[in-house]
């Protein structure tokens, strides 16, 4: 498959997948995006999680802990053009639940085929793909044979990221997640792919400070880049030192000077340019931060003292240390985990007992850990051992965290596609014979998964809020909404526009029961709510078919069924069977009017 066929195959599959169903991963992928940005756009009422609070008024609540900028770029932009193409064509029609749902799905995708784009770039480049993998057990290959390696492993590459299960769901996704992998693709491309110099230490400067304002804990994926570009600014600082030894016949002096301040110097330019460029870019976070929150903001810093506090990640919930590498990591890449940590071990070990080669005359031996990164007789990075470094390096401090969840290693796709893809073609490894039934086990594991998380997870919910919002435009002259969503994800409210204030005349009130027992429920329905209105009030519940909602003999009586949606898996409340893989959508009947909630079966009177 040529690279153009890959590009239009990749984007209309996960095009097709983000469109429908539109399954739900997490409440991250709209709580942290979409939701704020469409409140801050539009005007509507939202829900604004605490991370993006100011609370001015409140100052036992925590300072806003996300910056707005990566959301305003991903998701704002989208909603941005929209408002202004409504404004222009006179269509405000165009501000639909589907728009505002879908088009930051698109500009994701856009965006993430960056991914893709570097990724195969390093592996089709041999002077970035750094074949000192091979050289270091066999004798050096001739430019026809590695061409054709590179070609290979372009073309794993291609496979692995067309079937992988967490580039088709997660990619289309404004996860704060995606655009820290995407950041550290950006990091490898720029460092493997430009040429050394100020202008490449000044560009990763910026992504360092792009990365950890998206999240702070891209300071980890971040620091093995950051020591192989100090580690190879030295390589050919040192280089150059021997060539203009060579000139002047003057080799004493000029390892004494190498060895000396002029290297440290050399390392403290590439730091200084790097530092300028994380610094103008944290300047122009912290302005823009600052102006949206309306009190002067370190968002990146507010999230690490958040999360320093383990009474406040027990709010979130706590893991054991080992879930990261014995259940995230298979999650997220299944068989391709086990190769990764196979790979990691073998270098290990061959590091330990396999003398380094090197050019003559170089002081390679001297420099141990250096000359594992670098290839001191060309001065190029080891993609495969970055890689591995940049895995090893950002599992085990990740793992130090009690609070794991499997998206925190999503940029984690990046470095385990290069190891492997590049494991899989080296021709001196015995696991060739078994290059074939590998892609087979890798293809059925990311149908799988995507089958569970791409397809049926939570699928009905967001298609349940986009037919509120139909039936918002039916009947708003008329009613209002109040909806009850029990034993689902929390429920976005972006796409439903609502203006004004729960009661009134068109607006959808959505309430969040989350995994609440039935009696909550009915305590909840059996409420009073206020005055009298002149419309009509019509409350709803949404629920998995599994909660066998209608065995309850008041809920029987007081609810009908109007609608379902297929396929939905709700985590919160499993299913026993195949048919019971709906959501479904239950309306108060007219049965339940006058008279209260209790021993009559009416669950409370229907405001009016």
């Amino acid at each position: 498959m040529n690279t153009r066929h890959y590009y239009l195959l990749v984007f209309a599959i996960r095009f097709l997948l983000a469109m429908f169903p539109p399954s739900y991963i997490h409440p991250d992928e709209f709580f942290q995006s979409q939701e704020v940005l469409a409140g801050s756009v539009f005007g509507t009422q939202i829900y604004r999680p605490w991370e993006f609070r100011s609370n001015l008024l409140d100052p036992t609540q925590p300072p806003p802990s996300r910056t707005i900028v990566t959301p305003g770029l991903t998701s704002g932009s989208s909603y941005v053009l929209l408002s202004v193409l409504s404004r222009l064509f006179n269509a405000p029609q165009m501000i639909s639940g589907r728009t505002l749902l879908y088009l930051p799905r698109i500009f994701m995708m856009g965006l993430t085929l960056l991914v893709d784009f570097i990724l195969l770039s390093l592996c089709s480049s041999p002077a970035a793909a750094a074949a000192a993998t091979v050289a270091a057990i066999s004798p050096p290959a001739s430019s026809t044979t590695t061409h054709n390696t590179h070609n290979t492993q372009a073309n794993t590459m291609k496979y692995l990221l067309a079937t992988s299960w967490v580039a088709t769901s997660y990619f289309p996704r404004p996860f704060s997640n995606t655009c820290e992998l995407v950041a550290l693709a950006g990091a490898f491309g720029v460092l493997l792919l430009c040429s050394p110099g100020k202008v490449r230490s000044m560009a990763l400067g910026c992504i360092l400070a792009v990365g950890t304002f998206t999240r702070f804990t891209f300071v980890v994926y971040f620091f093995p880049v950051g020591v192989a570009l100090v580690l190879q600014h030295d390589a050919l600082h040192l280089r150059q030192f021997d060539r203009r030894a060579k000139d002047r016949d003057d080799v004493f002096q000029s390892q004494g000077n190498s060895t000396g301040s002029t290297r440290v110097q050399a390392a403290g330019q590439v730091v200084l340019h790097g530092f300028i460029g994380a610094v103008t870019t944290t300047a122009c976070f912290v302005c823009v931060d600052t102006v949206y929150f309306g009190r002067f903001t370190i968002a990146p810093l507010n999230n690490a003292l958040y999360n320093m506090n383990s009474s406040n990640l027990a709010e979130h919930g706590i893991h054991p240390r080992w879930l990261h590498c014995l259940v995230n990591m298979h999650v997220l890449f299944g068989p391709l985990t086990l190769l990764t940590y196979g790979i990691l071990l073998e270098r290990l070990y061959r590091c330990k007992h396999t003398p380094k080669r090197s050019a003559p005359g170089s002081r390679a031996a001297h420099a141990t850990v250096s000359s594992w990164i670098i290839d001191h007789a060309t001065c190029a990075i080891d993609v495969n051992v970055l890689s591995l470094f940049c895995i090893a390096f950002s599992l085990g401090c990740l793992s130090l965290a009690p609070h794991q969840e499997a998206r925190f290693l999503l940029p984690l796709l990046v470095p385990v596609l290069l190891v492997c893809s590049s494991f899989l073609n080296n021709p001196a490894r015995p696991i060739q014979r078994f290059y074939t039934p590998i892609l087979i086990v890798v293809v059925l594991f990311n149908a799988t998964l995507l089958l569970l998380f791409g397809v049926l997870h939570q699928g009905g919910l967001l298609r349940s809020i986009l037919h509120l919002e139909q039936l918002k435009q039916m009947n708003a002259q008329t009613s209002s909404y109040r909806v009850y969503y029990y034993k689902t994800h929390m429920p976005p409210r972006f796409m439903l526009s609502n203006y004004g204030s729960p009661g009134d005349l068109g607006y959808v009130d959505l309430v969040d029961l989350k995994g609440a027992g039935l009696d909550v429920l009915k305590a909840q329905l059996s409420v009073q709510h206020g005055a009298k209105r002149e419309h009509r009030m019509v409350t709803l519940v949404v629920a998995p078919k599994s909660v066998h909602f209608m065995d309850d003999l008041q809920m029987h009586k007081c609810f009908t069924v109007k609608t379902s949606f297929w396929p939905h898996l709700s985590m919160e409340d499993l299913p026993h069977a195949w048919s019971e893989l709906e959501l479904e959508m239950y309306e108060r009947m007219d049965a339940c009017d006058g008279g209260g909630g209790g021993g009559g079966g009416e669950l409370g009177k229907r405001e009016e």
